[in-house]
């Protein structure tokens, strides 16, 4: 909506505390270079004389626009006129909340790790989040951040955003039962809290295994953000992703999920990171042509889009088309040392010498570099969205899966030591099962893993857990 977005800046324009809040324009289908040259030329004049108001604004904009160097740059400058700034705490907790904030200005750092308080008074509610976000995301001190939250808690009694920062931290300390409090608490103040119900999703997709609940929870959310945020396509993104890949590929379950995500396409169809998202959906529903469809489309929007690529050759491969995957494969292996390593394209190289029928020394070895990435990953993640998000539990199932293709079919005779294979399979489900106990597959799997390698016990009581989660579970 840039055309409106001009119209309503052009009635402040002349607002001196918001003069360099002037990006609309860039934003706009059809960009008037010239008035766009008018006001970055004025930009430059107001900023060298600007108090702090005006600063404060200009920073929370170009962080809300994703302009997070800018940001940086106009954080700093605040810091320097007042360290007490509330805004400054605030846009610099946003700012290392995101990837392209890691290098925080120095001036900018130590403001942080000053006390909470502030020549004795409290703090503002956006300084203690700033604080929070920072103790979260710099440090991954989820403890010391509960201690602020807990004071934002009482201070804010009927602040929102304070319960919801409350039941996120226990979700990411592990403190299911206290965090399902937290998250009534929030519904019963807002039935619609968007991340109340998440919270809710995750826990009957990664604790409980509910899936028929999980569904019913999804719909739930897909109403709520239909009332609340019906034009964020990104929001209605985000909230299919964790969700996509807990669901254990039951089809209620990626039925809503595929809902969430045409409601972002809808609102952004030539989104190449939503057209991905939509392949990985359609692998998970085994509709392979659907999949490669979705995938070469993020690939006209977006030519240079891994997760696109990756995905055409997995459906290649899953199609048996071994010669076309493999060209493609070896092209994305001459460009790595750009693009680094990544889990996918280890699977894809064990995934394609299985279907060569290679040697299962270098099927296993690709595997094992897979897994090092995907586990690296995540290794200094607490188990929120995100981290389900990263270690994405289906794609280490598939891994788990072409390990067990390469172990034994049977225990081992009394006395006899178990295959070395199967503690590389079992590494991979316990990382999942680990986190998400409800994700049955992975239960069964490692219970297989473990009779397998003649431990019947752990395996009886794995199968023995699964049944109980699920009756109907035939494997």
């Amino acid at each position: 909506r840039s055309a409106e977005a001009i119209r309503e800046f052009m009635t402040i324009v002349d607002n001196r505390d918001v003069t360099l809040c002037c990006s609309a324009h860039k934003q706009d289908k059809t960009v008037d270079k010239e008035a766009v040259a008018e006001f970055e030329e004025r930009v430059k004049t107001e900023v060298k004389g600007c108090g702090e108001v005006v600063l404060q604004q200009a920073a929370l904009f170009m962080f809300q626009s994703g302009r997070y160097d800018k940001a940086r740059e106009l954080v700093d400058s605040v810091v320097k006129l007042n360290p007490a700034s509330a805004t400054a705490w605030h846009c610099a907790g946003g700012l290392i909340s995101c990837a392209e904030a890691i290098h925080t200005p120095r001036s900018l750092s130590s403001t942080l790790r000053r006390p909470q308080t502030a020549a004795g008074r409290k703090l503002h509610a956006d300084a203690l989040f700033g604080k929070i976000a920072y103790l979260q995301k710099q440090r991954a001190d989820f403890a010391r951040s509960m201690e602020l939250i807990n004071q934002a808690v009482v201070q804010f009694s009927s602040f929102l955003p304070a319960l919801i920062e409350k039941c996120k931290a226990q979700v990411a300390l592990g403190d299911w039962e206290q965090a399902l409090e937290t998250e009534r608490r929030c519904l019963s103040a807002n039935p619609r809290c968007i991340d109340a119900l998440r919270v809710l999703l995750l826990h009957k997709l990664c604790r409980a295994g509910n899936y028929q609940e999980a569904a019913r929870q999804l719909g739930e959310l897909i109403q709520a953000l239909d009332q609340t945020e019906p034009h964020s396509h990104r929001l209605y993104f985000e909230a299919s992703l964790a969700a996509t890949r807990l669901s254990g590929r039951h089809r209620l379950v990626l039925q809503q999920t595929g809902t969430l995500l045409e409601r972002a396409l809808t609102l952004a169809k030539d989104n190449a990171e939503y057209l991905t998202e939509h392949g990985y959906q359609q692998l998970l529903l085994e509709q392979e042509k659907e999949a490669l469809k979705a995938y070469r489309q993020a690939m006209s929007v977006d030519q240079s889009s891994v997760q696109a690529i990756t995905g055409v050759i997995l459906c290649q491969l899953l199609d048996g088309q071994v010669e076309e995957a493999g060209q493609q494969l070896d092209f994305l292996a001459e460009i790595s040392s750009s693009i680094g390593k990544s889990a996918q394209l280890s699977f894809l190289a064990a995934l394609l010498a299985s279907k060569k029928n290679e040697a299962p020394e270098k099927i296993v070895a690709a595997l094992d570099e897979a897994v090092e990435c995907q586990v690296d990953g995540v290794a200094n993640m607490a188990p929120t969205e995100e981290y389900f998000v990263a270690l994405s539990p289906d794609f280490m199932l598939q891994i788990a899966k072409l390990y067990l293709q390469y172990g034994p079919t049977e225990p081992p005779t009394k006395g006899v030591a178990a295959a070395p294979i199967l503690a590389k399979c079992a590494r991979v489900l316990e990382t999942v099962t680990k986190t998400a106990p409800g994700l049955l597959e992975a239960v069964y799997l490692l219970a297989r893993v473990k009779f397998l390698g003649g431990n019947i016990d752990s395996a009886k009581s794995g199968a023995q857990y699964c049944l109980k989660q699920d009756p109907t579970f035939a494997d």
